[in-house]
Order: structure tokens, then C-alpha cells, then sequence
């Protein structure tokens, strides 16, 4: 049974009772457990209370709720918009529905121009009690702290924070080979099936006719069409390993290329998304997608050097 809640996203899991610090398995961020349990049994005292939050109404809020969260760590923040302003308006007494909007505004909390999320930042403190106001205080005074920073200060702000990114990025590029190589004998084993089954499949059926052998030719069918997942595995390495080194040679020319900060976010935000797609193991065509999306981007800057790299790379020509 779930007794903790994260003040970070809201998530709600279960913690032993053991433990002084939680980190919370939606958003990985650490948490007091004292306060995680609190916020639990504060949340769900108010909710039994509140009309408004029973039944489908309360599911509906929560489902919004979920929803936004995960086009936060998605970073589709106008996703995340749309999701935040459908739970304020099924429970506008929640104030996490209003501390969503300002997430999602704030592009979470990174974006120190922002002002529209003023007016929901105001009216999540009008419907917290005391406790949840501490919590949006917590969370948001970071926040504005950085918020009078001079255009100098911002902009240094920026380059260290895409520096960071960079960094990510590259170690994302590290665990995909890793998932390269773990996967090679797999790939081998498949490449030789693929061979085996296909003959053994071939002789089977051509026996079959030519003895009337019928009870031949469906084991002969089968193993060619079991053929096709040896075909995937072994294509999808091939892929991978196009893809790698792609994304390795584009990592080590940006520098070349003199983009502005938002044209090389904008590159690495492509690369980041399909790092992720290749980890939660998506098929090669949505993958595939994603590449096309990249190579365009590159294309449409008007960058020369861009231009280059996107014609002198083989695997980046399939993406036109």
C-alpha cells in the first residue's frame, strides 16, 4: 500500500517505515520521509473532506495530473499545459493542478522570463493550507532567486546549463554503446539463424512436394516465417550501430557548426529524444522518425557546415 508522496511531482509509492531519506521512483527526486508521509496523510485527509474530489471527478483529476508530470519530464511543456489546466478545472481547489501551470510555464522552473505563471502561482497559494504553502514557498523560491539575474548573468546561466546537457548527452551516447556491444552476440546468434532457418525451411517444404509429404511443408513454412524475427534482431543491431556512430560524429563537430544556445539545445533536445527511444526499445521506424526530424532540423538552420556533415553522412541521406 502506498503511504508516501512526493512533494517534487506528486507521485505516491510505498516507503518503509525504516528509512530518514526517500527518493522518489517517479522523478528520482530525494525527499525527507517524515514530510513524504505527511504530505500523504495531509492529501488524503483533505480529499476525504472535499466534494469535489470523489469518484470518477477524483480519478480524472489524478489521471490529468499524471499526464502533465510526464510531458514535464518529457519536456513538451504546452502538453504539460493543456494537461494542468484540465485538472484545475475539474478540482480548482487542489492547488497541484495551479503548480503544474507554473511548472509547465516556467518550462520546470528553467525559463527566468517568464510571467505568466504569476497569476496560477497566486492561486495555488489561495486554495493550499499552511503546510502545502510551505511546500510551494520551498519549491519555488529557487526559482526567484534566479529570476533577477541580469541579461549577462542569464546568459552565462544558459551556457553552464547546456553544458550540463551536453554532458548528459554524452553519457546517454556512452550507455548506447554499451547496449551495442551487449547485444553483438545476439545479433550473430540471429544472423546465423536467419540462414539455418531459411534453408532448413526451404528443404522442408521442397520434400513436402515432391514426396507428398505434406506433414513437411508447415514445419518448412513455419521456420521461414519464424526466420523474420531473426531478421529483426539482427537488423535492428545493424541500425543501432549506424545510429551510433551518426550520433558520435554530429556530438564531436557542433562545435563547428557556431550554432546560437537555442539552435544547439534544439539539436541536443533531438538527440536526447532519440537516445531515449532507442532505450525504451522503440521500433527502428519510429526510431528511424526521429532521425528524419533531426536531420531536417539541421538542414533548415541555413548552416553551412550543417549542410556538409548532413551530405557527407551516408546514414543521414536515408533521412532526407
Amino acid at each position: 500500500m502506498n503511504n508516501a508522496r512526493c512533494p517534487k511531482c506528486n507521485g505516491e509509492f510505498s516507503a518503509d517505515y525504516g528509512e530518514h531519506t526517500l527518493v522518489c521512483p517517479f522523478c528520482g527526486e530525494k525527499t525527507d520521509a517524515v514530510r513524504a508521509r505527511k504530505y500523504f496523510a495531509v492529501f488524503h485527509d483533505r480529499a476525504a473532506t472535499e466534494g469535489e474530489a470523489h469518484g470518477d471527478k477524483l480519478l480524472k483529476f489524478e489521471e490529468y495530473l499524471r499526464v502533465g508530470a510526464h510531458e514535464l519530464r518529457q519536456e513538451d511543456f504546452g502538453a504539460a499545459k493543456e494537461a494542468y489546466l484540465k485538472a484545475t478545472q475539474i478540482n480548482p481547489r487542489d492547488y497541484r493542478g495551479f503548480m503544474g501551470l507554473v511548472a509547465a510555464c516556467t518550462k520546470n522552473y528553467t525559463d527566468f522570463k517568464d510571467t505568466e505563471h504569476r497569476e496560477y502561482l497566486q492561486k495555488a497559494f489561495a486554495v493550499a493550507d499552511e503546510e502545502q504553502q510551505k511546500n510551494i514557498a520551498a519549491t519555488y523560491r529557487a526559482y526567484e532567486a534566479k529570476t533577477s539575474m541580469t541579461d549577462s548573468e542569464y546568459d552565462e546561466y544558459l551556457a553552464e546549463k547546456q553544458k550540463d546537457y551536453k554532458s548528459h548527452i554524452k553519457k546517454a551516447i556512452i550507455a548506447f554503446s554499451k547496449l551495442i556491444d551487449d547485444n553483438k552476440k545476439k545479433a550473430k546468434i540471429a544472423y546465423i539463424s536467419m540462414f539455418a532457418m531459411i534453408g532448413v525451411g526451404v528443404v522442408l517444404i521442397v520434400l513436402g512436394l515432391i514426396f507428398s509429404f505434406i506433414w513437411m511443408v508447415l514445419p518448412g513454412v513455419i521456420l521461414i516465417g519464424g526466420s523474420y524475427a531473426a531478421v529483426a534482431v539482427w537488423s535492428r543491431q545493424r541500425f543501432y550501430e549506424k545510429l551510433y556512430d551518426f550520433l558520435v560524429a554530429l556530438f564531436n563537430v557542433m562545435k563547428d557548426f557556431k550554432f546560437d544556445i537555442p539552435q544547439t539545445d534544439k539539436v541536443l533536445d533531438h538527440m536526447r529524444t532519440i537516445l531515449y527511444s532507442v532505450k525504451d526499445g522503440d521500433p527502428v521506424s519510429a526510431t528511424g522518425a526521429k532521425v528524419a526530424a533531426l536531420v531536417e532540423f539541421l538542414k533548415s538552420t541555413g548552416n553551412k557546415q550543417a549542410a556538409v556533415f548532413c551530405e557527407t553522412q551516408k546514414f543521414a541521406e536515408k533521412y532526407k
